[in-house]
């Protein structure tokens, strides 16, 4: 159906519009700019472990994540995979260089099964300057974003490698967690490998850590899964000289 055409209320375009309502950005528009974007978007479904776009690539498209998780990632010279975020059902990615189209900024990739909407970056940017308050609205989620993804590397860095465990841990839950009576769950299959990653730390590191906070009943695993208490998730995180940051 072209743009010229007459809107149906099929099921796929219901679909399509109840999906763009669960994303941030969308949620305030009435249903005539639901259906405008719903024209422009394209619904993709991808596994564990399949690539949505590479690092470097000429990047001409922007996504939002319906639901799943993604990992965005660069691979450093010695072929070392470095985490740069992990993206939750709701939001627009990738975060940053959006209006100036540059080449994607790193690779991602699916960790769960993920369903995802595309829309063709120069047709967003078109209906976005028709929609000044929307524009607006863009510009605000992607300076948070970046500024949540900056203060999370600044903490990654200052921290010792306890502290950037549970910061990266305490960050997951916070972002995907589900809360389980006295727990909450991270259902996201990262391993302590990809933990290492996130965090700039060894596999054996994290190791280390993770054995010290299960014996202390702060963590634990299941089927792949995190699961932390939720009364230390809520507390503050301690220094090392006890001292609340």
């Amino acid at each position: 159906m072209g743009q010229s055409e007459t809107l149906t209320c099929t099921a796929e375009t219901y679909r399509m519009e109840e999906n763009l309502r669960n994303i941030y950005l969308f949620r305030p528009l009435d249903s005539s700019l639901l259906q405008e974007i719903s024209m422009l978007a394209t619904e993709h479904h991808y596994k564990r472990g399949q690539y949505i776009f590479m690092e470097g690539q000429t990047r001409d498209t922007v996504f939002f994540l319906i639901n799943g998780a993604l990992k965005i990632y660069n691979v450093d010279d010695s072929g070392r995979e470095i985490i740069r975020n992990i993206v939750s059902a709701g939001q627009l990615f990738p975060q940053t260089g959006f209006f100036d189209m540059c080449p994607y900024p790193g690779t991602a990739e699916a960790i769960t099964q993920s369903t995802i909407i595309s829309i063709s970056g120069r047709a967003f940017e078109t209906w976005l300057l028709r929609n000044v308050t929307i524009l607006q609205n863009v510009v605000q989620i992607m300076n948070g974003q970046i500024q949540q993804l900056q203060a999370r590397q600044q903490e990654l860095t200052l921290n010792d490698s306890c502290d950037r465990l549970a910061a990266i841990l305490r960050y997951l839950a916070q972002e995907h967690g589900h809360i389980q009576g006295t727990n909450v769950r991270i259902p996201i299959p990262l391993n302590q490998s990809e933990i290492a990653n996130m965090v700039g730390m060894t596999r054996e590191s994290v190791n280390r850590v993770w054995r010290q906070m299960h014996a202390e009943g702060i963590v634990s695993t299941d089927r792949g899964e995190w699961i932390l208490k939720k009364d230390w998730c809520d507390s503050p995180m301690l220094a090392r000289d006890g001292q609340q940051v």
